[in-house]
């Protein structure tokens, strides 16, 4: 079994399934989440985005991540990343200093304000939200301290933990052909289902 595989089709468990998750366009989400309320609404191609022992496992339906995910290419450990790759992700939270960027699991990375644009950035809050998918540089990892084995949360800034620097720079994170054809489709496929719902 592949780290990242898409959840079985047959599979039945409780979970959430965040509306931002719906889809890599946040304003298709919003539609798209009007149309799937309906009772017997079955979703395919879902990915198990975070567990934990103590809540409902998060799933997502974002194209970029589902397609990563069966191809093996997101990571939901430290030791998964190489510096250098170039990553789909989502946007977990926004700060004045930067933007935390979450892949798989709870494996969370920072890209700090002057790697959020190829310009200066003022207010990061004005170019990214949470839920919003991008694409990731892998800067930096910083392995926590003692025998390379972290436990808890990951990527905590503050912390003795495993720290990701990142980068979402679009001259850093430029799409492959494979990687924006999706995107184009997918947003073509989503934008005429929510039409013909109007």
């Amino acid at each position: 079994e592949k780290k990242g595989a898409a959840a079985a089709e047959e599979e039945e468990f409780e979970a959430v399934l965040p509306s931002e998750h719906l889809s890599d366009d946040l304003e298709h989400a919003a539609a798209l989440l009007r149309l799937y309320r309906r009772d017997g609404t079955k979703l395919k191609n879902l990915l198990v985005a975070a567990h934990s022992k103590d809540a409902r496992p998060v799933l997502s339906a974002k194209p970029t991540l589902v397609a990563a995910a069966k191809q093996g290419l997101l990571p939901s450990e430290a030791k998964d990343l190489t510096e250098g790759t170039r990553l789909p992700g989502y946007v977990a939270s926004v700060t004045k200093f930067g933007v935390f960027v979450r892949f798989l699991g709870f494996l969370t990375g920072l890209a700090p304000r002057k790697f959020l644009a190829d310009a200066y950035v003022g207010e990061p809050t004005k170019l990214f939200r949470p839920g919003q998918s991008v694409r990731a540089l892998v800067r930096r990892i910083q392995l926590p301290e003692g025998d390379g084995e972290e436990d808890g949360e990951q990527g905590k800034a503050g912390s003795k933990k495993l720290r990701i620097q990142l980068s979402l720079k679009p001259s850093d994170t430029a799409l492959t052909k494979k990687d924006a054809r999706l995107l184009v489709k997918t947003w073509f496929k989503e934008k005429q289902l929510i039409d013909s719902h109007l």
